[in-house]
């Protein structure tokens, strides 16, 4: 059963391999999101992490 999920953002750049891959420059801002998922047990089920191109992001929030 899943019991907790969580969901990391945090500004960082490109290093040499990143920068190859999504063809920017090296030190290149990116948006990073780290996420997991664990079950009612405290175990780690699902990790996530994504890159986000700096210049190719907008990031909206809402909340009703």
């Amino acid at each position: 059963m899943l019991a907790k999920s969580q969901v990391t953002l945090e500004a960082t750049v490109a290093d040499r391999n990143e920068a190859t891959l999504l063809k920017i420059k090296v030190n290149a801002p990116l948006f990073l999101m780290r996420g997991t998922v664990g079950s009612s047990k405290g175990r780690v089920i699902e990790y996530s992490k994504v890159l986000y191109r700096g210049d190719r992001l907008r990031f909206v929030a809402e909340s009703n």
